[in-house]
């Protein structure tokens, strides 16, 4: 009888052993749920963060990619095109990365990486040429509303300058490394009437030549382009006046802002960051450099392999350009032109990198081409 009273009294409840290893269990389970959650979470994260950056790199390209579709003007690096830039007012803007370049316009070449000199010698790509700013001149209206019955029309301009800034507002952060926000910034100039066809159409009108002027200044048109002009100094004049002459706007003219902004239209979140990126090369404030799936620079190599005699013949003389270094050069904006100017075909490469407050990290690289009219 006790014997049975003993057994009883052994089989209520859990031994101690019994207990923790169900509590092992137990908080192994709830550890592999709370692991399960996080990965769930994160890759749900890492999916939104993509999605938000595919699509702002692609809308933010087809906006580019309209603004040169209405080129009539493409400059380079070369002589002219550095003067204009020169000429930008960038006062009230934000401030260029050091390094930054227009690209070398070719007349022949090719935009395919793979075509080296040793593979097509007169028709191939060249590393070197790449730049990471863009600057062109796009028609943007055509102004028909004389009074006085003038029934004429001249074409309407603004220039356009594509270039990378740093972002003081925020950093990015990849693992203890920080590197400065950037942005892709498109400044837009105020209008400016042809100044050929200004002037001609004062020469065929010259008794309300005052009208004309006037009528064009009403609507915020001040300036006249002379597009045909080789040199920079010399190209811009003043649509104030009398008479059918127009008067220099002189040597030290500087082309007026309209507005800035930014090409790729990230959403604004405490949550998430949008940046373009840096070079691999590139080392941030943690002294490590940013670690990209897409690499950049993807185009651009200061090294160019020697090429055949006879390739060397068909390279402008503009390409001799030095080349600059891999070191904060070209950031993830690459930009490279080739063809005549009555269609020159501009290849854009941008990648750019996507951070949330939750550590997830993408970069996305997203390429297309352009064409552009340089007449």
């Amino acid at each position: 009888m006790s014997k049975t009273i003993n057994t009883l009294k052994r089989s209520k409840g859990f031994s101690l052993v019994e207990l923790m290893i169900a509590m092992a269990i137990l908080v192994t389970l709830v550890a592999l749920c709370v692991s399960f959650l996080q990965t769930s979470w994160r890759s749900h994260n890492v999916t939104q963060l993509y999605a938000v950056v595919k699509s702002e790199l692609q809308s933010g390209s087809i906006r580019l990619s309209k603004g040169l579709n209405q080129a009539k003007a493409v400059f380079g690096n070369d002589t002219l095109g550095n003067a204009y830039r020169n000429k930008i007012s960038l006062s009230d803007s934000p401030a260029i990365i050091p390094d930054s370049t227009l690209p070398t316009i070719r007349v022949s070449g090719s935009l395919a990486i793979e075509k080296t000199c040793a593979v097509s010698p007169e028709n191939f790509f060249r590393a070197n040429s790449v730049g990471n700013a863009l600057l062109y001149a796009e028609l943007d209206d055509t102004f028909r509303d004389f009074s006085g019955g003038i029934d004429a029309r001249v074409d309407v301009y603004v220039f356009k300058y594509i270039y990378i800034s740093d972002d003081t507002d925020y950093d990015i952060y990849q693992g203890n490394n920080v590197f400065q926000g950037q942005r892709l910034i498109e400044w837009r100039s105020v209008r400016f009437v042809s100044a050929e066809q200004l002037e001609r159409l004062l020469t065929l009108f010259p008794g309300s030549a005052s009208t004309i002027r006037s009528d064009l200044i009403s609507n915020n048109i001040n300036f006249a382009w002379e597009r045909s002009s080789a040199n920079a100094n010399t190209a811009f004049y003043n649509v104030a006046g009398a008479g059918t002459s127009l008067s220099s706007a002189g040597a030290s003219f500087q082309i007026p802002k309209a507005r800035h902004t930014s090409v790729f239209r990230f959403p604004s979140s405490s949550d998430t960051r949008y940046s373009i990126a840096y070079n691999q090369t590139q080392s941030g404030n943690g002294g490590q450099t940013m670690n990209l799936r897409n690499p950049v620079p993807g185009f651009y190599n200061p090294t160019v392999p020697s090429c055949p005699p006879n390739a060397q013949d068909v390279i402008p003389a503009s390409d001799t350009t030095p080349a600059l270094s891999l070191g904060t050069f070209p950031r993830g904006f690459e930009t490279a032109i080739v063809g005549h100017s009555s269609g020159r075909s501009i290849l854009i490469r941008t990648t750019a990198v996507g951070q949330s407050s939750h550590n997830s990290f993408v970069d996305i690289t997203y390429l297309h081409t352009a064409y552009a009219r340089d007449l």
